[in-house]
């Protein structure tokens, strides 16, 4: 009896102990929750998911907060440091979004195809732009899976990125995302 007394307990400490590790600091997840936008839509007669998009807009302040993310995952200023270096360099002349993508016909359902069933836009201030490059993800790397925790098994993963256009402030934008089974409109205002 004591035995199996002592298991339980042993076995909630490590689990909540194993589990603590894992938290995004307060700073981080207010930062994702405001540059992130998320949309599903249900085909209504025959009750599925038809498409699910979850897009993270990488402002500066989003990355300074990954970048601070990384430094308290890892303990180091130097990995901080890089990871900001790095960012900051690939996105200084565009708006980068990294976006998790579900379409229902998996088949059909990559945004990176030159021929695909699914067209990304984005209107910035009310100019239609085309992406300059989407770059599937094959992968996700765990640094990856913790800084965008919306990441799920069926969706495919991209990185999405567009012309500036001169908006500095990241405002007024829409990232569409357009196919025969639905579409998704994610606004920041």
């Amino acid at each position: 009896m004591k035995v199996r007394f002592f298991c339980l307990i042993f076995f909630f400490a490590v689990g909540f102990v194993g589990c603590s590790g894992n938290k995004k600091s307060p700073a981080y997840s207010h930062q994702l929750h405001h540059w992130t936008r998320a949309k599903e839509q249900f085909q209504k007669d025959l009750h599925f998911v038809s498409v699910k998009v979850h897009a993270t807009l990488l402002s500066q302040d989003m990355i300074l907060a990954q970048a601070n993310e990384v430094a308290q995952i890892y303990a180091s200023d130097v990995e901080q440091q890089k990871y900001l270096e790095q960012t900051l360099t690939e996105t200084r002349e565009t708006l980068t979004f990294f976006v998790s993508f579900y379409g229902y016909d998996r088949k059909y359902a990559d945004l990176s195809r030159v021929n695909s069933s699914w067209k990304v836009y984005l209107d910035d201030r009310g100019v239609s732009l085309d992406p300059l490059k989407i770059e599937k993800i094959r992968y996700l790397t765990p640094l990856q899976r913790r800084l965008y925790p919306y990441v799920d098994t069926w969706s495919s993963f991209y990185f999405v990125t567009f012309a500036k256009n001169g908006n500095a402030a990241y405002r007024d934008l829409t990232l569409s995302i357009r196919g025969p089974d639905g579409r998704a409109d994610l606004s920041w205002p």
